[in-house]
């Protein structure tokens, strides 16, 4: 299930990412991807992967860190 998140998550921010580029900074797009969307989406995911990896450690430690201090403000 995670790993499945995981490729819709890599695949959304590439295209996601790709996109804006494209039409805001055409230019800049051009010279930094010249393989064109593909190559970007294919950077960009790479990149988003590390992102993701960070997430499953980061994410569930800090929901654990919040319930836990949200219970001892609650005095419990």
């Amino acid at each position: 299930m995670v790993e499945e998140a995981e490729e819709q998550y890599k695949i959304g921010y590439g295209m996601g990412v790709c996109l804006y580029l494209k039409q805001a900074f055409p230019e800049d797009f051009q010279r930094l991807f010249p393989g064109g969307e593909a190559e970007c989406v294919q950077k960009l995911g790479t990149a988003a992967d590390a992102y993701f990896d960070m997430w499953k450690v980061k994410y569930p430690r800090g929901v654990a860190k919040k319930a836990l201090a949200t219970l001892a403000a609650a005095g419990q």
